[in-house]
């Protein structure tokens, strides 16, 4: 699965009970969803310059090469 994480517009909110400053957990938007191999996938990375563009290696002794679009719609 592919998520995005989305910030929430404030880092934090005051309880007054605890007097104390409490954090506020962001939101995460499910983009996409592939089965890509029937083995856990052990490896898994972008490359730097070329968005979209990223690999995986997994326990069957695979390696496969993605290209995941739309990332920047988002």
């Amino acid at each position: 699965n592919i998520y995005k994480y989305i910030y929430p517009e404030k880092d934090y909110v005051f309880d007054e009970s605890k007097g104390c400053k409490r954090g506020i957990i962001g939101e995460l938007d499910k983009l996409n969803c592939l089965n890509v191999s029937t083995q856990p996938i052990i490896s898994f990375d972008w490359h730097k310059d070329k968005l979209g563009l990223c690999v995986f290696a997994s326990l069957d002794q695979t390696i496969k090469v993605y290209i995941i679009t739309k990332l920047n719609l988002c």
